[in-house]
């Protein structure tokens, strides 16, 4: 199995991060945040192995990992099949594409929404 590239970033105050989520680029150079709608760029899936509240961010300064590209897991918010091109919604979840747009990756594995999957990262913008 193939570890991800992954950046380490701050995670934005007052944000709270779900593993498998996609994030984007925050304010600041070093900082992630959530994504808000799906017209957002996608910097990567937020790979930390815990969840973060936003009272948890709010309090302290939480450093977390950003999968970039390779093989990780990653959060449906639709049914995913395997192969599927997937992008993000307006929650940061992933889903299949079904229309021109940033594509984060290609699902290595099927999943129900609300289920984890394997993906395979490779950020990109596709036409339809």
């Amino acid at each position: 199995m193939s570890v991800p590239t992954s950046i380490s970033r701050l995670l934005a105050k007052n944000v709270a991060f779900t593993a498998g989520k996609v994030v984007k680029q925050g304010t600041a150079s070093n900082e992630v945040t959530a994504i808000a709608a799906t017209t957002d760029i996608p910097l990567g899936l937020y790979v930390s192995p815990e969840n973060v509240t936003a009272a948890d961010t709010n309090v302290m300064t939480i450093v977390g990992a950003v999968a970039v590209l390779g093989r990780t897991k990653g959060l449906a918010g639709a049914a995913v099949a395997a192969g599927d091109q997937v992008v993000v919604d307006a929650d940061g979840d992933l889903v299949p594409k079904a229309a021109a747009g940033w594509v984060v990756g290609t699902a290595l594995s099927p999943a129900a929404t609300g289920e984890y999957f394997d993906i395979l990262v490779n950020i990109r913008k596709e036409p339809a």
